[in-house]
């Protein structure tokens, strides 16, 4: 999983706080979060680095993804960097309606690329 999640906490911190109470089996979680990240093709973030405008991304996020519709996912950020691309999916990997996470999108105009 260090491929897709930059840490082995967070990967811990994933299976205890959603995986455990997801009626899958640890391996049978991780499979599935693995076909979800598949699932979503990313744009290349080299072009928008180091600065990044927030509702280009994700105009490219969706320009991507087939199906994939404004209020079924957010560009989160803090005060100064980009912090997270969130997408809503079925346990089926279908894009879904998340008014509550795309509600929290980014409000600035430009975030900075956290560095790798």
């Amino acid at each position: 999983m260090l491929d897709i999640m930059p840490s082995l906490g967070l990967i811990g911190h994933q299976w205890r706080k959603h995986g455990s109470c997801s009626g899958l089996s640890q391996e049978d979680y991780f499979a599935l979060t693995r076909a979800a990240f598949d699932r979503v093709a990313l744009p290349d973030p080299a072009p928008l680095a180091p600065v990044v405008d927030p509702v280009r991304l994700a105009t490219l996020v969706r320009s991507a993804n087939e199906g994939l519709e404004e209020g079924q996912m957010a560009v989160t950020c803090d005060a100064t960097y980009l912090r997270e691309i969130r997408i809503c999916i079925t346990g089926n990997l279908d894009f879904r309606a998340c008014p509550e996470v795309a509600a929290r999108a980014c409000g600035l105009e430009q975030a900075r690329m956290p560095s790798p």
